[in-house]
């Protein structure tokens, strides 16, 4: 009985000993990428962006950020227990990046969080034209200071 006082006691008086008030939601925060076309770029040629990760470095999601319906997808037919192997999915290269027509000379992007690094990659009827890494200069636009919140950058890639 004494001992479970003591502890009751002692976790009581723990628990007023945080540092910090704020509880933060346990949540990812999404961000959004422009890729936009400097001054010096020719018209009338259509144009591609594609976005990705470094060589080597995990990526995560990369994807337009428009909303596309997709197909509603097959069904696979999944033998009985014991009668044969599982169907996997194939496996998707890590740092495939996505590729988008570029409107009004940007593209935008959603990612599943701001990145490090990124390769800016723009190609025109001919192959590409420039490529680009950089680091973005990822800015809050919500949340608090002390739990995060979405983000969003641009890069501006300069003419060949």
């Amino acid at each position: 009985m004494f001992r479970s006082v003591l502890v009751s006691v002692l976790v009581l008086g723990l628990a007023g000993c945080s540092t910090s008030a704020t509880t933060c939601p346990a949540m990812l925060h999404g961000a959004s990428l422009t890729v936009r076309l400097a001054g010096g770029w020719t018209d009338g040629e259509p144009r591609s962006v594609r976005v990705r990760c470094p060589d080597g470095v995990a990526c995560g999601r990369i994807s337009p950020d428009d909303l596309t319906v997709l197909p509603q997808p097959e069904e696979v037919p999944v033998p009985r227990p014991g009668t044969g192997p599982l169907p996997r999915p194939d496996p998707s290269p890590e740092n495939e990046g996505t590729t988008q027509q570029l409107d009004g000379g940007a593209a935008s992007y959603s990612l599943d969080g701001p990145r490090e690094e990124l390769v800016v990659t723009v190609s025109g009827g001919d192959g590409v034209l420039t490529e680009l890494t950089g680091t973005p200069d990822w800015v809050r636009v919500g949340g608090t200071e002390e739990c995060g919140g979405p983000t969003e950058a641009e890069v501006v890639v300069p003419a060949p």
